[in-house]
């Protein structure tokens, strides 16, 4: 079974953020979760700590205007 998401470090789906801030969860093959993490840190210039791992996705915060380029 796979582990809990830590939702503690992802805003954007808590009704207090900010309007245009969104968590995105992508789908990522088993076992590559980290490199999908890389490449979401290092395209989208999101902070390392703020990419959540989980079994087979990845998940992070983004602002809204930014949503087509996922």
């Amino acid at each position: 079974m796979a582990e809990a998401i830590d939702w503690s470090r992802l805003r954007g789906h808590e009704a207090s953020s900010p309007a245009d801030l969104l968590t995105i969860e992508a789908t990522a093959v088993t076992g590559f979760e980290e490199a999908a993490a890389s490449e979401v840190s290092e395209v989208f210039g999101v902070g390392r700590e703020s990419v959540v791992k989980a079994q087979g996705r990845v998940l992070f915060d983004i602002p809204e205007e930014r949503v087509p380029e996922v």
